[in-house]
């Protein structure tokens, strides 16, 4: 009974957690899309500066409903997402961002329960007024990964995804002090 307590309290609180990104309205911007193809509840937080300090909340995607969850699109090409799956918004371009993602699930079926999580570390610089996708992957066991490309645009006037990086959850980034950080974030059920 307590498990089930617990994982209707995630579920609530995963769907009314605050989120804290404003989108720049000046100044150089490029236009980004963070998706999940994951079933499990993802959150993308940020960090300023390469020391990971200040943590950010900017929103919660899933390949599903998310209560209270209201969808953003700019009208970016390659849409291929569930209406939560992903959102469009403007960021600073010429700025790192370095950025977690991770999905989590919570599971109580009678005396089982159980909880899992997987994250990727990322750091990502967006070029003015050009598009991008910030894509999250997990395959729902033990390996996520984080994909950064360029949508770009050929002669034809067809886009495709031009990767320009690629994270994953089994290489932890070598600073120091966003190791630390990422490596308490990163559990693996």
């Amino acid at each position: 009974m307590r498990a089930l307590a617990m994982s209707l309290l995630a579920v609530v609180l995963g769907g009314c957690i605050s989120y804290g990104y404003i989108e720049p309205t000046t100044g150089e911007r490029a236009r980004v899309r963070f998706a999940s193809d994951s079933q499990h509840m993802t959150r993308l937080r940020v960090y300023e500066g390469e020391d990971c300090a200040k943590e950010q909340s900017w929103m919660p995607l899933r390949a599903g409903n998310i209560y209270g969850n209201t969808p953003k699109r700019m009208g970016m090409p390659l849409w291929n997402f569930h209406e939560h799956g992903a959102r469009e918004v403007y960021v600073t371009a010429n700025q790192p961002i370095h950025g977690f993602l991770s999905a989590f699930w919570t599971m109580a079926i009678g005396p089982y329960s159980g909880f899992g999580s997987c994250g990727v570390p990322f750091t990502a610089t967006f070029q003015s007024d050009k598009d991008y996708e910030v894509k999250y992957s997990w395959d729902g066991n033990k390996v996520c990964s984080v994909v950064v490309s360029e949508i770009a645009a050929r002669a034809t006037d067809e886009y495709y995804l031009r990767q320009i990086a690629q994270f994953s959850n089994r290489v932890i980034p070598k600073n120091a002090e966003c190791g630390k950080k990422y490596q308490g974030a990163v559990s693996l059920f």
